[in-house]
């Protein structure tokens, strides 16, 4: 079974003949190659979209003609839609590069064993991506850096962390209850 992952959001139309712009999650070359992506409709079924021709209007923000998207109304029919691109068209990534939906739910544990909860998403920032950590009780804010993020086994389910001084008590915050 083909498995599939939010790339981006259809924002709104671009001018009267179909053009739709799209901000991608992350590089827009993932939404992009190999022309085409999905949209997931109601049923839960995904269908796929062709793309015409594509340019980039800023970093993260693509125009995009789709086959059959000829009308400002079909546009607006896409509009505030997810975007979806199968798992299996992403580019590979280098053995110590990862996608961000796989490192989602990693359990993270310190150097010593320790568990601190599991890696709930990534905020991506200027200097460096930073991992959001979660238990029952606190967030905990770990920056992707090579002094703190010691290792990676996606297979085995896990994240590796070396907690320098203060650290913990700098990025930890208490989660309200009921949040998850």
């Amino acid at each position: 079974m083909e498995r599939f992952i939010k790339a981006g959001k259809i924002l709104r139309p671009v001018g009267l003949k179909g053009r739709v712009l799209v901000m991608a999650n992350s590089s827009p070359e993932h939404i992009l190659e190999p022309g085409s992506f999905y949209i997931k409709s109601p049923s839960g079924r995904y269908e796929e979209f062709f793309i015409q021709n594509a340019s980039r209007k800023r970093q993260r923000q693509i125009v995009c003609q789709l086959k059959w998207v000829d009308s400002l109304e079909k546009a607006q029919r896409l509009c505030r839609l997810d975007v979806y691109q199968k798992i299996s068209r992403l580019p590979r990534t280098a053995e110590d590069e990862f996608y961000w939906f796989e490192l989602e739910g990693l359990e993270v544990i310190d150097t010593n064993g320790k568990s601190l909860g599991r890696i709930h998403s990534v905020i991506e920032t200027g200097a460096s991506d930073v991992l959001v950590v979660r238990d029952e009780k606190r967030e905990i804010l770990l920056p992707m850096v090579e002094d703190v993020i010691k290792r990676v086994d996606t297979k085995k389910g896990m994240c590796m962390v070396k907690l320098t001084p203060g650290l913990l008590e700098a990025t930890s915050t208490l989660l309200k209850s009921g949040k998850s």
